[in-house]
């Protein structure tokens, strides 16, 4: 018979010894009660159920795993128990939610290459349950179309902003532009850049006319511009450097256009709504997207991208300011880093709304629908502004947060200041107190944002991590509202509200989430507004929202919950809304990004599917919210991150690079490209300055793989500094650039003191100024002469105390008398040195102090210049930049130098003798000036000092004969390329110009040869084979190379003859070397150039000197089978026909013929080679540029190839045949 049922069960991985029971079912109710009596869990079957029996399972104190279910029946046959199990019944207890393992990734919020966005779980979850919905993947695309909700105010009174850096924007094109908005016509700067020297500015003036400066000279434009009052206009200037004139639109429109205003050589600051020369012309009105652009940039090109947002790597953008921020004292530079300062002016923000609450009154937000368990990640966020020492007042809170007074304390708080005035978070019966003092009646926000996770609750003040602590001190929130302007809480036995600790102030943008924000969303989003559809945003009162009212809309108070529209929110007395509002920017142009994701067991990956240059350089956010496990459970919080995303693949080493480097030094440094990826990269380099070459500026680069670019700055580069950007290009028009920050530095004047030489003294409290500017550069010194001997000098140097900059100097001298003292500034800046005017008398007084800290001596740079030139013993070309009435008067002019009775001077027909006894010069009509050159013969190495003012470049003219040598001065006080420099010049074919030792011929339009750039004091001959004609040296180079000449040369010859030579058998590694007459060390060694172009040798000798030519190979010597006799001023060979150095090396070009030469179409390879590689076949110009390459392939050993030279220009070429690394060259003419 059948007796009882038993329900059993053990763990899944228990064995059958485990099975307990968890009750007894009989079929009589006697029968149960008996078990009942005797403990056991019993019950009697209930006809009324169907034969089904029922169990209420309790599983609390059971760990969570697997389970086996079962039932048992027992019948009773000849007194005897039988069991009959029924089949296994499994299932899974899992009472634990899946939760964040560890930080999501990448954990230091940049997404690199290498990198996946990924957030890994403590358990398997459920991929087949995951939607789009589960996921929210925002941020700025590049190019998204911005807006003006956040701008920058200014007053035209004394607000401006300015730059922490000086830019040098010197020969630069340019494109400034930016957005204004202003009430009324006024006489103000837009922007400015450069110094009190030198300025580029546009604006306009009351007649509402745009006005641009550059340098001297401001254009008007003829007609008004369409301007929007009290709207938005976009301005820009452009200036040609090229042209040197400028454009400038408004509205994209034309309103001056193609100006010419000379060259601008401006290095200084930018200034936006002031003019930086003047400091004056202050803006009153609003800008915002302001930008400059390294290019001339078309009006169709401005127009767009002006509404676009930019990554700051854009190809040729110098500086973005975005002015976005809405908060601090600066607005970055996403561009270079340049920030600009904020002297005066405000954030312009969004209109919008403030609850004011005037210590009597409240507002109680309905908050029933946020709740937050003591499991759940939260983050609660408002501003605050609070009247000056308020103390025992809560600004927000949903009850007591500290009593255990008639309500619980754990689902509880309060935010306020105690009675001593500091800011606290009261909850759970704890009190923490935050860092600072925040009753200052200004905007503030609170931001507690608590990590079950992590262990961490953090309070953020102002977006800046104030104070942390457990999160055990953080239970739960829980009530039906949450009040502010009042602490409202219940006392212990009472249902009666009690409301105390007002609040006299006001409060804005209350937010609510069930999710932890990190600090970097923290930092970048305190002060941005929410829409209220955001992922885990649970409460948002914003205070404002807009209605439609006719037709318009129109912004009111409202004490609505954004999130979930609830309008049941009430105010307790009168509480207004107020349009004084914290900075609080709008969202912006924040949208949805493409994205996808995939699961591996307990890890959940999201993939960016937005094209690279869109998102490159952006802040990505991301939210994941109802993730669940594979038994259902949901995670209790939303996750998030951020992630600045930095993928391209193709990098340099390092983003900058800082040089300081000595004036006339050649500067190599070098800069590794590196492919973090894993596929084959082409690339370029763009925007490379004139004064910088580089190995490459284009390749393919395989993926891991490094490559190292080597870059040569040129030892010309003039003193100052330099800020460029070399931008390494991919094939998909990503950039990545690499800051260059070049300092040249001067040969700093030997001003050398020696105080024990003299008796008397007196000190100096000065400033310098240097072009109008009070100097803030500590290498600037200021020195005091006495009869041409330096009795005092100082750099100036920076009084923290006074904020001022110094010199503080002594003053010697050998007399106690009061006597005249000369004073000369360096700047070092630039490389030069000036006579300085004191702003009152500053003669020698003994011991006397002249200045005060408060009153210093200002000491100003005026006209008059000095120069030290070095001529080297021997032979020295020279010229001379300065004018001085002195010239004519040689021994006066040429006093400080150090001469010898065969000391000489001479222009091309006359000379002057320095005679010893006289202690004067013999002269035979050589008369001093500033357009010829002069051979000086010194017999010591010496520094030949003078001085005078500069010369007025655009009016002095050159005469140069023809058909014969000329001896021509060089005038500009920096060095140019030969072609900048002579581009004046009417140059023809065969012309010559040459120094002491290089030289260059006028060929294909183009100076080619040994001599590249022309140098400050150095003397050319220039051998005109046309008519005579004159010219005048450019105002400005756009190479900004030297102000100082380099190294002098010098040589024991007055004169020096010129060969334009090929070496057809030249190899790697050879050596060529020039002996003059039959003394071995009279050896000039050729420096052989690339890429097998001619080679331009400088040959100084006695006349008749033999010249013979030798070449050393693999560690042979081998002589040309040609030699030349030295004729002064004789030019051999030219580039159509070079002299050809024949050394019949052996094995060299023997196994190749090449035919015809001289060619009229077809050109004929062929020979014999000692394997079958591929062959190279290259063909360069004289000038060594690659105008022909192809690959040919080899079979039999026997190389067999075609040249079409059909379209060749008719002229010499150079050919090279390359095997295995081995190469042969030959000369071909073509017809």
């Amino acid at each position: 018979d059948f007796e009882h049922i038993e329900l059993q069960y053990k763990p899944a991985s228990g064995s059958d010894n485990d099975w307990l029971t968890l009750a007894y079912y009989y079929k009589e109710d006697s029968l149960a009660k008996n078990a009942v009596a005797n403990g056991l869990n019993a019950f009697a079957i209930s006809s009324t159920d169907g034969g089904n029996i029922y169990y209420n399972f309790y599983m609390d104190n059971l760990p969570d795993q697997k389970y086996d279910l079962r039932a048992v029946s027992f019948c009773n046959i000849n007194n005897e128990l039988y069991d009959n199990p029924s089949e296994v019944v499994s299932g899974i207890k899992d009472m634990y939610n899946p939760r964040l393992f560890g930080t999501p990734k990448p954990a230091d919020g940049v997404l690199t290459i290498n990198d996946d966005i990924r957030i890994d779980f403590n358990e398997t979850i459920a991929e087949g349950m995951l939607t789009a919905n589960n996921f929210e993947v925002t941020g700025v695309r590049n190019g998204a179309v911005s807006d003006h909700s956040v701008a920058i105010a200014l007053d035209g009174v004394n607000d401006y902003l300015v730059t922490e850096a000086t830019r040098n924007f010197a020969k630069k094109d340019l494109t400034f532009e930016c957005w204004v908005n202003f009430d009324s016509l006024q006489n103000a700067t837009f922007f400015s850049h450069g110094s009190a020297n030198e300025a580029i500015s546009m604006g306009m003036n009351n007649n509402g006319n745009v006005v641009v400066k550059v340098g001297s000279k401001e254009i008007t434009s003829e007609k008004v511009p369409v301007w929007e009052k009290s709207s938005w206009n976009h301005v820009a200037l452009v200036y040609d450097n090229v042209d040197t004139t400028v454009t400038a639109y408004v509205n994209y429109v034309s309103v001056i256009d193609g100006q010419k205003v000379g060259a601008y050589n401006g290095n200084g600051v930018v200034e936006i709504g002031r003019n930086v020369a003047t400091q004056s012309g202050n803006f009153s009105g609003k800008v915002d997207q302001f930008r400059i652009w390294n290019a001339v940039r078309s009006s169709a090109t401005i127009q767009a991208n002006s509404a676009t947002q930019l990554s700051g790597n854009d190809l040729g953008l110098i500086a973005y300011y975005a002015m976005d921020e809405a908060k601090g004292n600066a607005t970055e530079d996403k561009a270079r880093g340049a920030n600009l300062i904020m002297k005066g002016g405000s954030w312009a923000l969004p209109e919008g709304r403030s609850a004011a609450f005037d210590g009597t009154d409240y507002v109680a937000l309905n908050s029933s629908a946020a709740v937050i368990p003591s499991d759940m990640d939260f983050t609660l966020e408002f501003w605050f502004n609070a009247e000056n020492g308020a103390k025992n007042q809560t600004i927000i809170s949903n009850g007591n947060g500290i009593d255990n007074v008639g309500e619980d304390p754990a689902k509880l708080f309060s935010v306020g200041f105690n009675e001593n005035g500091v800011l606290s978070f009261n909850h759970n019966g704890y009190s923490t107190l935050v860092d600072g003092n925040y009753a200052d009646n200004n905007w503030h926000n609170f931001t507690l944002s608590v990590s079950r996770s992590s262990g961490t609750a953090r309070i953020y003040m102002d977006g800046q991590l104030n104070t942390y602590f457990s999160n055990d001190k953080v239970d739960r929130i829980a009530s039906d509202k949450l009040y502010a302007g009042a602490r409202v809480w219940h006392k212990e036995k009472s249902v009666t509200k009690t409301v105390d600790q007002y609040f006299t102030g006001k409060v804005d943008e209350i937010r609510l989430w069930n999710l932890y924000r990190q600090q970097s969303q923290i930092e970048s989003f305190y002060n941005q507004k929410s829409n209220g559809d955001e992922m885990g945003l649970l409460l948002y009162y914003p205070f404002e929202h807009y209605i439609d009212w006719q037709g318009t809309k129109e912004m009111q108070f409202t004490l609505n919950n954004i999130v979930n529209n609830d309008t049941t929110s009430v105010a307790v007395g009168k509480v207004n809304g107020v349009t004084n509002i914290p900075p609080v920017k709008s969202k912006g142009a924040v949208s949805s990004l493409l994205y996808d994701w995939v699961v591996n067991n307990d890890a959940l990956i999201i993939t960016l599917k937005e094209q690279d240059y869109r998102i490159e350089k952006t802040i990505v956010n991301v939210t994941v919210n109802k993730v669940q496990d594979v038994n259902g459970n949901y995670i209790l919080s939303p996750i998030t991150l951020s992630a600045y995303i930095d993928r391209n693949q193709l990098k340099w080493m390092d983003d900058a690079v800082t040089i300081e480097k000595k004036e006339g030094e050649s500067y190599k440094f070098e800069m590794p490209i590196v492919n973090n990826g894993g596929s084959v990269i082409n690339y370029r380099l763009n925007n490379m300055p004139s004064w910088l070459s580089a190995s490459f500026e284009s390749g393919v680069i395989k993926p891991l793989e490094k490559q190292t670019v080597k870059f040569e700055i040129d030892p010309s580069l003039a003193v100052g500094s330099y800020n460029e950007v070399v931008y390494l290009t991919n094939s998909n028009n990503v950039t990545e650039p690499l800051a260059l920050n070049v300092t040249v530095e001067g040969s700093t004047p030997d001003w050398n003191v020696d105080p024990s030489k003299y008796e008397f003294s007196m000190a100096v409290f000065a400033q310098i100024k240097v072009d109008g500017q009070f100097s803030n550069d500590e290498k600037d010194m200021l020195a005091a002469f006495y009869q041409g001997e330096c009795v005092g000098k100082a750099n100036i140097s920076y009084d923290k105390t006074l904020d001022m900059w110094y010199a503080l100097m002594t003053v010697y001298s050998p007399v106690s008398r009061s006597h005249n003292v000369e004073y000369r500034i360096w700047d070092a800046s630039k490389g030069l040195m000036s006579r300085a005017a004191a702003s009152v008398s500053a003669n020698f007084v003994n011991n006397s102090v002249l200045g005060k800290p408060d009153q210093p001596i200002v000491f100003s740079n005026d006209s008059l210049k000095y120069q030290n030139i070095q001529l080297n013993k021997g032979w020295n070309w020279v010229s001379f930049n300065l004018k001085s009435e002195n010239m004519s008067d040689m021994d006066a002019y040429l006093a400080n130098g150090n001469w010898a009775a065969n000391s000489f001077v001479k222009n091309k027909n006359k000379s002057a003798n320095y005679s010893s006894s006289l202690k004067a010069w013999v002269n035979e009509g050589v008369s001093l000036n500033n357009t010829g050159m002069f051979k000086i013969y010194s017999e010591y190495d010496q520094t030949l000092f003078v001085s005078g003012s500069d010369i007025d470049l655009a009016s002095t003219e050159l005469t140069v004969n023809g058909k014969s040598w000329n001896y021509i001065s060089y005038l500009p006080a920096y060095s140019m390329s030969v072609k900048e420099a002579l581009a004046d010049y009417e140059a023809t074919e065969g012309d010559v110009i040459k120094s002491n030792d290089g030289f260059a011929m006028y060929y294909g339009n183009n100076w080619i040869g040994s001599l590249k750039n022309m140098l400050p004091n150095s003397g050319y001959m220039l051998k005109n084979a046309g008519a005579t004609k004159t010219f005048k040296y450019p105002t400005a180079s756009s190479s900004l190379r030297s102000a100082t000449a380099l190294e002098a040369t010098a040589s024991d010859y007055e004169m020096n003859m010129n060969i334009i030579a090929y070496v057809p058998e030249k190899q790697d590694g050879d050596v060529v070397r020039a002996i003059v007459g039959n003394v071995e060390n009279e050896v000039v060694e050729v420096e052989l150039t690339d890429d097998y172009a001619l080679q331009f040798i400088n040959i100084a000798a006695n006349a008749g000197d033999n010249i013979r030519f030798t070449l050393e190979h693999d560690g042979v010597t081998y002589v040309a089978s040609n030699q030349l006799s030295f004729v002064g001023d004789e030019v051999c060979g030219s580039p159509k026909s070079p002299v050809i150095l024949t050394f019949n090396v052996d094995g060299v070009g023997d196994a190749l013929t090449v035919y015809p030469n001289p060619v009229d179409d077809e050109l004929n390879i062929k020979g014999v080679v000692d394997n079958n590689e591929d062959v190279s076949i290259e063909i360069f110009d004289l000038t060594g540029k690659l105008v022909y390459s192809s690959t040919v392939t080899v079979s039999d050993y026997t190389l067999e190839a075609l040249v079409n030279m059909t379209d060749f220009t008719s002229g010499s070429y150079m050919l090279k045949v390359t095997q295995n690394g081995e190469s042969n060259t030959f000369k071909i003419v073509k017809k």
